[in-house]
């Protein structure tokens, strides 16, 4: 994790929250993301986490737009 984002997160209070995470990387994936998130947000984070390769950046805005309607339309399901 950045240490940008990594200070921000510490910063922010986020317990009681839930984050819907989206990874931009070249390679790596998810890293240590899913380990490291919950002790720096003290958030729940979504299992359902969004990874974007550099080389889909292009299309980056549609692939979340995407994500995040399937997700509004899970919650949404009744």
């Amino acid at each position: 994790m950045p240490q940008p984002v990594k200070t921000y997160l510490e910063s922010t209070d986020m317990s009681g929250k839930m984050l819907h995470v989206v990874v931009t990387h070249g390679g790596s994936g998810f890293g240590q993301v899913k380990e490291d998130l919950p002790k720096v947000t003290g958030a729940e984070i979504d299992t359902e986490m969004l990874d974007i390769y550099d080389d889909d950046a292009r299309e980056s805005s549609q692939i979340v737009y995407n994500w995040l309607k399937d997700i509004y339309s899970e919650q949404h399901d009744d």
